[in-house]
C-alpha cells in the first residue's frame, strides 16, 4: 500500500494588545481566521455571541499538501524562520504575544516525527511553541 501522507501547517499568533490588522500587514499567507482585542464575538453567520474578544488570535495557513517524507518538516520550517522578519516575531514576542506553529498530520502509517535540533534551536531562540494534530489510521 502507498502512503497518502498529508502535512498542514498554520502559524498562529496571539497577542493582548496588538490588533490584527497591524499583524496580518506584516504576512503575506491566506489567513484562516482572526479575532481582534475589543471586537465583538460572532458566529460566521455573523450572529453576536455576546462579549467582547480580550486578545488578538490569528491564524495563518502556511502549507497544506502530500508529503513523501517527514524530514521535510524541518526543512519546511527552517525555510519560512529564515526568510521571516526576526525582528517583527521578537516584537510579538517581546510585548506579550505567542507564536506557535500547528502540524497537522494525516498518515495511513505510523509517524515518527523529529524535527532537527537546528529547527529546535530557531524555535526556541524565537520563543515559538508547536502544537501537533496526529490523524488518519486504517
Amino acid at each position: 500500500m502507498i502512503s497518502q501522507s498529508s502535512f498542514r501547517v498554520t502559524l498562529q499568533i496571539h497577542h493582548p494588545s496588538l490588533s490584527a490588522d497591524e499583524i496580518v500587514d506584516n504576512f503575506s499567507y491566506p489567513i484562516r481566521y482572526k479575532h481582534s482585542v475589543g471586537m465583538s464575538r460572532k458566529t460566521k453567520t455573523g450572529q453576536d455571541l455576546g462579549g467582547i474578544y480580550l486578545e488578538t488570535a490569528i491564524s495563518f495557513k502556511l502549507h497544506d499538501e502530500p508529503i513523501a517524507t517527514f524530514e521535510y518538516i524541518s526543512k519546511f520550517l527552517l525555510d519560512f524562520l529564515e526568510n521571516f522578519d526576526k525582528d517583527f516575531l521578537g516584537k510579538i514576542i517581546s510585548t506579550g504575544g505567542k507564536c506557535s506553529f500547528l502540524f497537522g498530520i494525516y498518515s495511513n502509517n505510523n509517524v515518527f516525527l523529529e524535527l532537527s535540533p537546528v529547527v529546535i534551536n530557531y524555535l526556541s531562540s524565537l520563543g515559538f511553541g508547536i502544537k501537533l494534530d496526529f490523524y488518519g489510521g486504517e
